[in-house]
């Protein structure tokens, strides 16, 4: 019988535990600050909010909203790189939906984090943002951050369930 079977079967609750590793449980985790831009802004001021750190930390990506922070499109620091490389100087005053990704897949905070790295890879990309139901943006996965969740999380429910097994006070 396997050990996850078996310790159900003891009473082992594991309510407390990940189950489903969600979105929401993620961003709970990784609750930081997204890059957003608008479709008319300039790639040349793009640039600049990409060049500046915000809490430390630099941007390859920045989610394109409306002014009802709705997602309507993704830009990469590539999106900027290949239309300098298209444009030279002319692509300092390209307006950011020009470039952009329209065709963004996003995600749910009730999705499953596994289902999201799936797509992820499908699609070969490498950030994904979370969604309302309205579209409005929640945050942004990052595959990278999302594995490094997974394993975390995969430790710490190994390490309660050898707690469980292991116990002490066991009368056999």
């Amino acid at each position: 019988m396997p050990l996850c079977e078996a310790a159900r079967l003891a009473g082992f609750d594991r309510s407390n535990l990940g189950g489903l590793m969600k979105v929401k449980r993620f961003l709970k985790r990784h609750e930081r600050p997204v890059l957003t831009v608008r479709a008319n802004e300039t790639l040349a001021d793009t640039a600049l909010k990409f060049a500046e750190p915000v809490e430390g930390r630099k941007y390859s990506v920045a989610v394109v909203t409306d002014d009802d922070e709705r997602v309507v499109g993704v830009v990469s620091l590539g999106d900027l790189t290949y239309a300098l490389g298209q444009h030279r100087a002319q692509s300092a005053e390209m307006l950011v939906g020009q470039v952009m990704t329209a065709e963004v897949a996003a995600a749910h905070v009730g999705d499953d984090i596994n289902d999201l790295l799936k797509t992820m890879a499908e699609r070969d990309i490498r950030h994904m943002p979370v969604i309302e139901e309205d579209g409005r943006l929640l945050g942004l996965v990052a595959r990278r951050d999302a594995l490094e969740f997974l394993a975390d999380e995969e430790a710490l429910e190994m390490e309660q369930l050898r707690g469980f097994v292991f116990r002490s006070g066991a009368r056999y």
